[in-house]
């Protein structure tokens, strides 16, 4: 019968809508095997073709009998068998036998394989589900190379997909209860939730009771949110590139944040939307040496719309597999909907230890506090200050005589127990896209000595759109801060406010690396003289614009930007060779009563990348040379920006020593003969590193501010 153009459109439709697998399937067809399915049919929108006749229906039904000649259909459940093309009919006694009919409108239809298999058109007809999004299915659907069936009790085996709503795994065999709903998967597990992979030895989950287990887990968390879409109608199993994410050979640094963690478990406990773990362990370390580990005790996740919580006991962060220092963690947030932090650095933090001789007399420990909520976006964090030194000597040396100007020589005073600690705060929030912070530090508790302990600052910023760039829009207020300016040394702001709008740029052409800053401002301060110690007030405006290039002379550089596991004491490949660092700078600073000062810096330099860093030793070496002059002309009113330092030479030098040991040190020798500080250094560092891959340690001092600590960062990759 020749059909015509609305007649091949409908039969398109017939053949389209019989050949589409129910969403709530529970089996698919796969090309070389049998497999079993629940599905839910539709009234397969028949009426619409009411008006086609009888032998176009009967037609169009024939072909596609024919097309899929081997259909079972069998149980009160209504099962599916979708039997392979190649069908051997000598194994056709093997099939499950119809034992309920079925309805279609209009007429019945047998299988050329049983003529049991018969649709009675008296029975109600099977909807659809009207949501028909694949993703959000309800039921549980369960692909594999073969199947068998006792009872309610379903056997898959062999590359075994298990689809339940948007999550999905892999298994090498699974037994699924259908009645009690309780599935045990074994072997060569590998899940997918949203946007993080795991790998499990076992499963067992009670879908009615939502409560189950796993064992032997290791997952790869991503905080970046990218969520993994897999078209599960166009495959059968897990694409090699998600197996392959927990088996690295190559990772990438990424030196912005650490979006990546390796997460593991003996046993994961699941009821309802909480998982528990008597230890887990994370590490930022894709390689999952023993460099660094996070070992958490009664870890506890808390599953929520759009939210994942973390929360622990007393946990230890286990470094070289040797070194234990215990830590709490605090509550961690992980959207699933958006970028958000695992921020296990912040834990670790928590605890350190400093020198500041000026304003705590020497040595001090602190502590910060968990980040506590105010309201909307804003949230308060304290840190707690024990001032060790100024205890153990009985007196202070960080506080002028009392009545006198702030900026008068300090005092050696007696001290009493409400002298031995201080508090940091500090207020971060936004509001309308405006950033703000508010930082306070507080070095004694004894309030008489208050108006000389605290230290303020206030800021306000956004970034804007202006002349066709983005630029750092930032009104700030600050009381008491003091300022290093090189050979004027430690000088004092007592009040300032004002504005400044700002932008820093860098970016590469061809081989050189470029990077500049401009910015404009205006504010009012009260401050230390140039000459007196005397308080001033004046107003300030400011112009300043900085240009810096890194020209490669001769390069050493690796051809690829990944590292394997050879890379012990690196999170990226060194750019050996030669460069020439260069760098102009102006700046003009205008004053009360016409006062003002400018300067025009130039500087150049070579610097010296040489070695691996993977021997043993001394096999990494940095040196930096910059000499710099400037072209000065008039004054400052105040000591903070007085312009120094005319004619200097900055030098780094960085030393691999042995295995992860590494020093690096900077200075700035002051080299104008009309100074009084010609030859010495004016600004200096210097510090101690024991550098991993994944973290770095370090103990560091600057002589001149008479100020140290330790520092610890993490490093993170993909």
């Amino acid at each position: 019968m020749q059909l015509n153009k609305t007649e091949r459109l409908l039969l398109f439709f017939v053949v389209f809508l019989n050949l589409i697998p129910s969403n709530n399937a529970q089996a698919l067809r796969r090309s070389d095997t049998n497999s079993k399915a629940n599905i839910n049919w539709s009234h397969i929108y028949f009426e619409a073709f009411k008006q086609l006749n009888e032998s176009f229906i009967n037609k169009s039904l024939r072909d596609l009998d024919n097309r899929f000649p081997k259909i079972m259909i069998a149980d009160d459940k209504l099962e599916i068998n979708y039997s392979p093309t190649t069908y051997d009919k000598d194994n056709k006694n093997n099939a499950t036998k119809v034992k309920q009919n079925l309805s279609s409108p209009r007429e019945s239809i047998k299988s050329k394989n049983n003529s049991d298999n018969i649709v009675d058109e008296n029975q109600d007809i099977l909807e659809l589900p009207k949501d028909n999004n694949f993703y959000n299915q309800s039921e549980i659907e369960i692909r594999s190379d073969s199947q068998s069936e006792i009872g309610n009790i379903l056997y898959a085996n062999g590359n075994v997909l298990v689809i339940y709503k948007d999550n999905f795994f892999n298994a090498d065999k699974i037994v699924y209860d259908k009645e009690k709903r309780i599935i045990n998967a074994k072997g060569n597990i590998v899940f997918v939730l949203k946007n993080d992979i795991f790998q499990a030895d076992v499963i067992n989950y009670d879908f009615i009771n939502e409560t189950g287990s796993l064992q032997k887990v290791k997952g790869l968390i991503n905080t970046d949110n990218e969520i993994i879409n897999l078209d599960f109608l166009k495959t059968d199993s897990l694409p090699e590139e998600i197996l392959n994410k927990l088996d690295r050979k190559k990772i990438l640094y990424t030196p912005s944040k650490i979006r990546n963690w390796v997460f593991t478990t003996d046993e994961l406990v699941i009821i309802k939307n909480k998982w528990f773990a008597k230890e887990a362990n994370f590490t930022n370390d894709l390689f999952e040496s023993k460099h660094i580990n996070f070992k958490i005790k009664a870890l506890k996740i808390v599953v929520e719309e759009n939210l994942i919580r973390l929360k622990s006991g007393l946990s230890y962060l286990v470094l070289e597999d040797k070194f234990s220092l215990p830590f709490w963690l605090s509550e961690q947030k992980i959207s699933t909907k958006e970028e958000s932090d695992l921020n296990l650095e912040e834990s670790i933090n928590r605890w350190g230890i400093g020198y500041d001789r000026l304003d705590r007399d020497g040595y001090f420990i602190n502590r910060k506090s968990d980040k506590i909520n105010l309201f909307g976006d804003y949230q308060l964090q304290l840190k707690t200050i024990f001032l060790a030194q100024r205890l153990m000597q009985g007196y202070s040396k960080s506080f002028v005589q009392k009545g006198y100007s702030i900026t008068s020589d300090k005092i050696t005073t007696n001290t009493s127990f409400k002298d031995y600690f201080g508090f940091e705060s500090n207020i971060n929030g936004q509001i309308g896209g405006w950033n703000h912070r508010i930082e306070k530090k507080l070095n004694t508790l004894d309030f008489e000595n208050l108006p000389q302990a605290l230290r303020v600052k206030v800021e306000f910023s956004k970034k804007i759109d202006f002349l066709e760039d983005q630029w750092n829009n930032k009104f700030y207020w600050v009381y008491r801060d003091r300022v290093w300016n090189g050979s004027q040394g430690e000088s004092e702001i007592y009040e300032g406010y004002g504005w400044k709008l700002e932008k820093n740029k860098s970016w590469n052409v061809k081989q050189i690396t470029k990077n500049s800053y401009l910015g404009f401002g205006f504010g009012r301060f009260t401050a230390e003289e140039l000459n007196s110690k005397n308080l001033s007030t004046s107003y300030k405006g400011s112009i300043f614009y900085k240009l810096g290039q890194k020209f490669p002379i001769h390069i050493d550089e690796s051809s690829s930007k990944f590292i394997d596991q050879s890379y012990l004491y690196l999170p990226e490949p060194i750019k050996k060779g030669i460069y020439l660092d260069t760098e102009i700078s102006a700046l003009s600073n205008f004053y009360r009563n016409g006062i003002h000062q400018e300067y025009v810096r130039f500087g150049a330099g070579p610097e010296f990348v040489m070695g691996d860093f993977k021997k043993s030793a001394f096999d990494y070496t940095r040196l930096r040379l910059f000499p710099f002059y400037k072209i000065t002309s008039g004054k400052s009113v105040f000591k903070f920006d007085q312009i120094s330092d005319k004619f200097a030479l900055d030098i780094n030098l960085d030393q691999h020593l042995i295995g992860p040991i590494l020093v690096k040190t900077y200075g700035r020798l002051n080299l104008n003969n009309s100074s009084k500080d010609y030859g010495k250094f004016t600004e200096s560092k210097v510090s101690l590193n024991w550098k991993r891959r994944s973290y770095e340690f370090g103990i560091f001092y600057q002589p001149n501010q008479k100020s140290g600590g330790i520092q610890f960062s993490l490093f993170g990759f993909k």
